[in-house]
């Protein structure tokens, strides 16, 4: 399980996915998951497995973006 390679491949599917940067910031940062404006991954502020449980609740604001999440962890053997 590596989530620090299944967040980058969130954040470059969000870019993708989602004009709107600002708000995928923030809902990361919120999850306790540190990017930079350009979305791309710094650290985690804490357990990661806590980070991404959390992440996943605030994903439910952009679906398109929690559907795509919720593969990447599957494929990775994350169970979230």
């Amino acid at each position: 399980m590596d989530y620090q390679k299944s967040i980058v491949e969130i954040l470059d599917t969000a870019k993708k996915l989602t004009p709107q940067k600002t708000e995928v910031e923030n809902i990361f940062q919120s999850a306790g998951i540190k990017v930079t404006g350009d979305l791309a991954f710094v650290s985690f502020n804490g357990n990661p497995e806590s980070c991404v449980k959390t992440l996943m609740e605030k994903l439910s604001a952009m679906p398109v973006v929690k559907i795509s999440a919720k593969r990447i962890f599957r494929d990775g053997g994350i169970t979230v």
